[in-house]
């Protein structure tokens, strides 16, 4: 039985995304690529835990696929629930304390930054456009943690002007210049405008201050990497028992591919014995270019000894995605020419565009289009198409997944004759 495992990015639950979603994109490409029109496809969900605690707690979504009054498993996906493991130190601070952090943060990286702008990393193909995109996204965050941090010093300049708090006792002579109290009022006016405009900024704001920094402080200090390996090592152990002789699956996207990398391949320490089962990895929008330029040691000195055992590598890539990698020398659609491990082994490339790149403009550019094609793999809803058909085209001729079987039809002479399986080859 093939088993997926499916690892989300940060901020998917924001966005409602679910292994539910996911499964069900699949499912749909199984039951359209079909050979027999007759045959149907549906999912059933369950809810698992892995530990007693309650954090430990897993998704199943079984695929079936059904003929007649006969059904059959055919896939099955869980998820790694890791989100709040990794954001739970931050996470109950303040909105002025998560923007304090983020405006270290982004203060610490920013020189770094700028001077990638002049000198690239090794990996030259992340291109001066993406690198000013980055520079350009920064500044944004730069800009919103300042907000949040003179967010209650404006209110009280504000407060101060209004009730001429200079004449209570407590206050003795404050005196707070006018320049001061204008500056107080346009923040205080933006912060409401902004919230007013958009009623889920406080969330994104918020959700985006903490994932920032967390992330930040587990690539560079690789704070909660132990714990978020150590649970995803204990989840496989579980899929293991509970289905006997599985070979696994990671599904991962985003940050959740940089997860699937620390586990197979970690740095100073050999994997569980149990990942020897997983035999393909799926890496959809890995950052692995971006944060070389600005993590440039991350992904050097990695154990490799499942590096054989590894079947099947899958990455799909967007060309107009700042944040995808191509491991190629240069951001144009083919077949890989690098990765990090020294043994040589490649991912499998699936190029994947929603939109054609050469109608951008700086307009595209300058509301950070490409920033926002990260989330272009898949549609909100699950009915969409997505970037999912041209993974199952490759894993089926790969027999990775379900390998639809021949129906069968009458010719003039009624005799059976079998049907061509219909394959795509779009790559």
């Amino acid at each position: 039985m093939k088993v997926g495992l499916y690892i989300p990015g940060l901020g998917e639950s924001f966005r409602q995304e679910s292994v539910v979603k996911y499964a069900t994109r699949l499912k749909n490409e199984m039951d359209q690529n079909a050979g027999d029109a007759s045959l149907t496809f549906f999912t059933k969900v369950e809810t698992d835990r892995y530990q007693s605690d309650e954090v430990c707690q897993t998704t199943k979504v079984s695929i079936y696929s059904r003929t007649g009054d006969k059904d059959k498993l055919e896939y099955i996906l869980y998820d790694f629930q890791y989100s709040g493991i990794l954001t739970e130190t931050f996470k109950n601070s303040t909105i002025v304390n998560k923007s304090w952090l983020i405006l270290m943060t982004v203060l610490r990286m920013f020189p770094l930054m700028v001077w990638r702008l002049i000198k690239p990393a090794e990996h030259k193909n992340y291109s001066f456009r993406l690198r000013l995109q980055s520079l350009y996204a920064f500044s944004i965050f730069l800009l919103i943690a300042i907000l949040g941090v003179l967010l209650i010093p404006s209110a009280i300049g504000v407060l101060v002007k209004i009730t001429q708090l200079k004449e209570v006792a407590a206050f003795g002579d404050l005196k707070i210049p006018a320049w001061i109290t204008s500056l107080s009022a346009l923040i205080l006016s933006a912060s409401a405008c902004l919230f007013a405009l958009i009623p889920q900024s406080k969330s994104l704001i918020t959700s985006l201050a903490t994932e920032f920094v967390c992330v930040d402080y587990y690539l560079r200090f690789g704070e909660r990497r132990q714990i978020l390996v150590g649970r995803l090592e204990q989840l496989i152990e579980h899929i293991a028992e509970r289905e006997k002789g599985c070979k696994i699956h990671f599904h991962s996207y985003s940050f959740g591919t940089i997860l699937s990398i620390d586990a197979l391949f970690p740095y100073g320490n050999d994997p569980a014995g149990r990942l020897k089962d997983v035999e393909a990895l799926i890496t959809i929008g890995c950052p692995y270019e971006f944060l070389s330029n600005y993590y440039p040691v991350y992904f050097t000195g990695r154990t490799e000894l499942l590096a054989n055992s590894l079947v099947h590598w899958y990455n799909i890539y967007s060309n107009s995605d700042a944040l995808a990698s191509n491991f190629r020398h240069g951001n144009t659609e083919g077949d890989a020419e690098y990765s990090f491990l020294k043994h040589h082994v490649l991912p499998s490339n699936i190029y994947y565009e929603l939109t054609n790149m050469s109608q951008f403009n700086w307009l595209d550019y300058m509301t950070m289009y490409s920033i926002k094609a990260h989330q272009h793999y898949w549609d909100h809803y699950p009915d969409g198409s997505s970037c999912l058909r041209r993974l199952y085209e490759r894993m089926n001729k790969d027999n990775m997944i379900y390998t639809k079987p021949a129906s069968k039809q009458l010719d003039q002479a009624g005799n059976h004759q079998e049907q061509p399986q219909i394959t795509f080859n779009n790559e």
